[in-house]
Order: C-alpha cells, then sequence, then structure tokens
C-alpha cells in the first residue's frame, strides 16, 4: 500500500550504502543533509533502541516496527485528547451523562457506540461509565473497516 512504500523510500533514503541496514554513520549523514543533526541528541540511543537483534544497525523490518509503532503512540495520544473532552468531570471515567452533555444534537458512530456499550453492559469501573482502555476498545471496534460479504 502507499504508506508501505513511503516507508520503504524513506529506508532507502538513509541506508546510503544499500546494504539493507541503517547504521549509526547512515543516520548522522541523513539527519545533516536535512540540516536536522541537533534534533537528536543521543542518535545512538535511538539506534539501539530501535535496533531489536542487537546487529549494531536498524534493519528494515525494524525501522517498519518502529515507524508502526510510533504511529499508534500517535494515535493513542490523539484518542486521549478525544477522551478528556468527553470526560469532563476528571474522575477517570465517561459516564453517560458526560457522554450525552458533549454529543447531544450529534450523529458521531463513536459516540453512539460509547453511549450503548456504557449502558448495555456492567464495564471494568461499573454500568453507565467507561475508562479509557474501555474506550480505546470501542474505538479500534467501531474504526476497523467494514468487510462486504455479497
Amino acid at each position: 500500500d502507499r504508506q508501505t512504500g513511503l516507508l520503504r523510500s524513506a529506508f532507502y533514503a538513509f541506508d546510503s550504502t544499500g546494504n539493507g541496514m541503517i547504521t549509526l554513520d547512515d543516520l548522522k549523514n541523513c539527519l545533516e543533509k536535512l540540516g536536522l543533526q541537533d534534533e537528536v541528541p543521543n542518535l545512538q540511543q535511538a539506534l539501539e533502541e530501535i535496533d531489536i537483534a542487537g546487529a549494531g544497525a536498524i534493519s528494515y523490518t525494524e525501522f517498519l516496527a518502529a515507524a508502526l509503532d510510533h504511529k499508534t503512540h500517535l494515535h493513542e495520544e490523539a484518542c486521549w485528547t478525544a477522551f478528556n473532552v468527553f470526560e469532563q468531570d476528571k474522575n477517570g471515567c465517561i459516564s453517560q451523562d458526560e457522554l450525552l452533555r458533549v454529543t447531544s444534537g450529534s450523529s458521531m458512530s463513536t459516540a453512539s457506540s460509547l453511549s450503548s456499550s456504557s449502558r448495555s453492559s456492567a464495564t471494568s469501573v461499573g454500568i453507565g461509565r467507561i475508562d479509557f482502555k474501555e474506550f480505546m476498545t470501542i474505538v479500534r471496534e467501531t474504526s476497523r473497516p467494514r468487510v462486504r460479504t455479497w
């Protein structure tokens, strides 16, 4: 897909020797070319965190895993922000009342799912309330692509 193609291009832009591994020197050279050498103060540590195999360099698989993990982290940060919009009394849970106050007049499908979920079953924080973990579960379920079976 398009995203994988962009990540592959980024990997090969860093892999200046074309050996399928991004070394510390590759990282330094690429960041210098972009004028970003000061943006990552401890480049060695960053490389070691991504280098799961301990080879001293980043493989394509490790590069993809790090990029996708970062994307997941950003998604969770966005969800945390959304959760806090709903969770107005700052007790760590969204109640049905909070949900209705925020979504009144809205046709948000996730809000509808949250409302039916919090009404219909006992959650780990009680009936009619959901915490962030449950919020994430509902967001993931409602954002999955629908598969047509016809």
